[in-house]
């Protein structure tokens, strides 16, 4: 809501946004603008025929309309950037399904025009983070350089140096968590992300959102990668058993072979029963053997015997 009373979105039309869920919600301008404006003043936005108006109209008109503001930024297209929402949403679908090349191209197309700069807050921050993390993924990648450009797009709305700060207790956007995730794996579990990482979890445990799981089983993760490479495995066995129980709480399973493994590999370092080690390392290549990835098999594979899990004493019949 901030972003918006930045004048940032004074190139979007949202005159042809409001006319077009109003009609589509089959409702009179009275019903829209009554008690908030007056009739001339909601039919000059509504024309755009006012442009430089209070955009806290626009967020009663939302509610009257019964839609969100972020839904009326996404009908409301900028007059610089045609179409440019639908490649947005081509942009999260291919970041989604890690279709790296594809994602590269519209992030490119973003920089070629300085179309980005144009963008919205929220927007820009997918785009400026598409380009940090197809940057990381890439076999030269310089990590230093990675980390200030994923800095760069969490700074957009995530102060990292006050990120305890009562200003900042608030809901976490999900490429605030993943740029967070990329910047332990850039900086080596540095311990400032690292606080960042568990002090996100720890929130978003208490405080859900919308399709929150995929969030929780990331950070989850990523921290247990970090304290595994640290050999500080009490905490490993602490987020392994914890990702267990809400992998199957949540019925989410992909991140559930790799919990499996890590709390095989605990219990090994531990001496434990190796008939129970070998329970769990043979339920976490069950597992990945079904989720189908053949690269994530073969690296619990290599897991395992790293750790002196022998794979013979598993039996693994499919």
């Amino acid at each position: 809501m901030q972003s918006l009373l930045d004048n940032e979105y004074l190139d979007f039309d949202f005159g042809t946004a409001l006319k077009t869920i109003r009609k589509e919600r089959g409702l009179k301008r009275r019903e829209v603008f009554e008690g908030i404006c007056s009739e001339n003043t909601y039919g000059n936005i509504e024309n755009n025929i006012t442009k430089n108006y209070d955009f806290r109209f626009l967020v009663s008109f939302c509610s009257r309309l019964g839609v969100t503001v972020d839904y009326l930024v996404a009908r409301g297209a900028n007059r610089k950037l045609e179409n440019y929402s639908e490649k947005i949403i081509e942009l999260n679908q291919y970041l989604r399904v890690i279709d790296l090349a594809n994602a590269q191209i519209i992030v490119d197309d973003f920089y070629a025009t300085n179309a980005v700069y144009e963008l919205p807050t929220r927007d820009k921050q997918v785009v400026m983070f598409a380009k940090a993390a197809l940057y990381a993924f890439t076999e030269n990648c310089d990590n230093k350089k990675a980390q200030v450009m994923l800095e760069e797009a969490l700074s957009l709305t995530f102060d990292v140096n006050n990120a305890y700060t009562e200003r900042n207790r608030r809901m976490y956007n999900r490429w605030e968590v993943n740029a967070v995730n990329l910047l332990l794996k850039v900086t080596d579990g540095s311990n400032k992300y690292l606080k960042i990482a568990e002090h996100m979890l720890g929130y978003l445990e208490v405080h859900p959102v919308e399709h929150y799981e995929p969030l929780v089983m990331l950070l989850r993760t990523a921290l247990a990668n970090i304290y595994y490479a640290k050999q500080d495995y009490q905490q490993v066995l602490v987020l392994a058993e914890a990702g267990i129980k809400e992998s199957f709480e949540m019925k989410s399973f992909v991140h559930l072979p790799v919990f499996y493994m890590y709390k095989a590999i605990c219990l090994h370092t531990d001496n434990a029963d190796i008939n129970e080690v070998n329970a769990f390392a043979r339920r976490s290549l069950v597992v990945a053997k079904f989720i189908d990835v053949p690269s994530v098999y073969e690296g619990l594979q290599s897991l395992a015997v790293e750790n002196g899990i022998n794979l013979n004493d598993i039996e693994l019949q499919f």
